[in-house]
């Protein structure tokens, strides 16, 4: 459709037809009090129409939650580990909160999304200074996993890098010394910031990582990040997850890219965070 508001197809019906509504509704009247009026030939107003067609939406999702609770309706909450139930409740329940945003178009709205970040000059010299005192802060401790002091250096550098890049895209506060000074999160004092330089590659998650934290995968290529989406620590300590680590007793967690939260309902705890 032309017309000066345009949305790009999901490829769901339901949600294309709502967007083809909106864009009718919108390129129609210069005022949402149009909306209300009845069409040509007693066709219904547009608010009529986007409400029967949110009605049939919400009508599907009340049948999938049904399915949902008899599924879980054998379960006896008494018999079972707070501390499973806190991780499988989150899981199901951000699986509820997405199917009932759709309404509220998240698909949409994460299409629109522009994760992708090209750092200046000022953020790459930046990024480097960071890195450099992150190697002296290191001192002679040994390099990790038996990188050279140039790869350490370039791995400090795209660290730096992904840091700046999500303090850009949430408007957060960033020192960049915040993990070697107090132990406090990369970004804005709540995010964590992990990097990868193959898109083949998933969010690690770390024994000694934070569970209530939430962690940012960002894909760092030369100077251009793209963020790919985020996970609260806890979720990925699943046994799917597992990862085998070159530390005897110790047990990591690969969580892969598909399996990450968009980045639109990060924004949205932030807001919930931030409200009093």
């Amino acid at each position: 459709m032309s017309g000066y508001l345009q949305f790009c197809a999901t490829g769901e019906r339901v949600i294309d037809d709502l967007l083809h509504l909106l864009e009718m509704a919108g390129n129609g009247y210069h005022h949402t009090n149009g909306w209300v009026e009845e069409g040509y030939g007693g066709e219904p107003s547009y608010v009529d129409q986007i409400d029967a067609l949110a009605k049939k939406k919400a009508e599907e999702i009340a049948a999938l939650r049904a399915d949902l609770s008899k599924a879980l309706g054998s379960l006896d909450a008494t018999n079972i580990e707070i501390t499973n139930l806190r991780v499988d409740a989150r899981f199901l329940a951000d699986t509820l909160t997405r199917i009932l945003l759709a309404i509220g178009f998240p698909e949409q709205l994460e299409a629109t999304i522009d994760r992708h970040a090209t750092m200046n000059p000022d953020e790459i010299a930046v990024a480097e200074l960071i890195a450099r005192r992150r190697i002296e802060t290191a001192g002679g401790r040994k390099q990790r996993f038996g990188a050279t002091p140039e790869e350490r250096f370039a791995q400090d550098r795209a660290a730096a890098l992904a840091e700046i890049a999500v303090a850009r895209f949430f408007n957060l506060w960033w020192s960049g010394l915040a993990k070697g000074s107090e132990g406090r999160p990369d970004v804005g004092d709540i995010l964590e910031v992990r990097f990868i330089s193959t898109e083949e590659k998933g969010l690690l998650i770390n024994p000694e990582d934070r569970g209530e934290r939430p962690f940012v995968l960002v894909l760092v290529n030369e100077h251009r990040c793209t963020l790919l989406g985020w996970l609260f620590a806890h979720e990925g300590r699943r046994p799917e997850f597992e990862h085998p680590s070159k530390r005897e007793g110790t047990v990591f967690h690969a969580v892969p890219r598909e399996r990450l939260r968009p980045l639109s309902l990060l924004g949205e705890h932030l807001v919930r965070r931030a409200t009093p």
